[in-house]
């Protein structure tokens, strides 16, 4: 329509499927046995693509009359489609501006309007084959991000100066220490960073790095580089706190450069993923209440109000926590502005 909305009819054939796809899921509660663990699902408890999307979705059982039309804002920092224009101008050589209130982007320089450098941007691939670390190499590439692939042994080596951020994607703390132990693969492909690699990413943040942890790879942080972040949940059981892969309502710390282009209250991929206390350096907590957006999840006291995104200083630079998978198999296109803003400097 010329109000920007869309209207779905449900008289038919298919209106069973469009509803599935808007409609918030509330999974079962089903267990093992009577009184028992959590019965796993065969995959995840929530696919709501208008909480994944950041789209409002209402039932009507009328036409609505036509709301007044949107006012155009090019590059709008709301739209995640804006940073291709913004990659594309920079892959050209060109230059760009940000509106570090309303997160706007120019291609054209603007009164007040910071300009914007292109960051160099890493992404750990250590040897032991992480699906989540495919998935963002996926959304970098897709959306035109300039980025490399960065291994043990060139982390090892020393890697300050030759990148401004280096993102680690859902993965175990142990698979990035250790990696493969000898003898079980080629020795080529065994190990991961140990100590070396932890004292050169280190190294990397004082010196003006930022380090980007996304869901269980924040635990690689707090263990390895000192970052204080105490998961409230990492030592409950299934049956005192479970989220299968769900989304979880949030609220943002507004006016911080990470929620540039963001409402104050979003949804966020919550799957194995840990919470915090709540600190300074929190971007993000759960809500208080009414935590569970669409999915199933047990154990709602435990994270009501914790911490679901960190940024910690660290020297000059910078370790940012994400309690979440913000990329969560390239569809969370609300939560994809996370990611990219936590890409910049601030």
């Amino acid at each position: 329509r010329a109000d920007g909305s869309y209207l779905i009819p449900m008289r038919q054939p298919y209106s069973g499927f469009a509803r599935t796809l808007l409609e918030r899921q509330r999974y079962p509660d089903l267990r093992v046995y009577p009184g028992g663990p959590p019965k796993r699902p065969y995959d995840v408890t929530a696919h709501t693509l208008p909480l994944l999307m950041g789209v409002r979705v209402e039932p009507v059982d009328a036409i609505p009359p036509l709301g007044p039309r949107p006012p155009a804002r090019p590059l709008s920092g709301s739209d995640t489609d804006s940073w291709l224009e913004v990659n594309r101008a920079w892959a050209a050589g060109g230059a760009v501006w940000r509106d570090m209130a309303s997160g706007d982007f120019s291609l054209t320089a603007r009164p007040g309007w910071k300009r914007i450098a292109r960051p160099r941007i890493g992404l750990y691939k250590g040897f032991v084959p992480n699906m989540d670390e495919g998935w963002t190499r996926w959304l970098l590439e897709k959306f035109g991000f300039a980025y490399s692939s960065v291994g043990n042994r060139e982390i090892r080596g020393g890697i300050k100066g030759r990148y401004d951020v280096l993102i680690f994607a859902d993965q175990s703390a142990s698979g990035i220490e250790n990696g493969y132990r000898q003898g079980s693969m080629p020795e080529e492909y065994t190990g991961g960073l140990g100590e070396p690699g932890a004292a050169a990413l280190r190294d990397f943040a004082a010196g003006g790095g930022s380090l980007i942890f996304l869901n269980r790879a924040c635990g690689y942080a707090a263990g390895q580089l000192g970052i204080e972040a105490k998961d409230v949940v990492r030592n409950l059981s299934s049956q005192q706190f479970y989220v299968p892969g769900s989304l979880l309502r949030v609220r943002l710390k507004r006016g911080h450069p990470l929620a540039l282009g963001l409402p104050g209250e979003i949804t966020v991929w919550a799957e194995h993923s840990p919470a915090w206390e709540p600190s300074a350096a929190s971007l993000a907590e759960y809500a208080p209440t009414s935590v569970l957006a669409s999915g199933w999840l047990l154990g709602e006291q435990h994270i009501a109000g914790k911490s679901a995104l960190m940024a910690a200083p660290f020297g000059k630079g910078k370790v940012v926590l994400f309690g979440m998978r913000p990329q969560y198999r390239a569809q969370s296109y609300l939560t994809f502005k996370l990611l990219f803003n936590a890409l910049l400097p601030w």
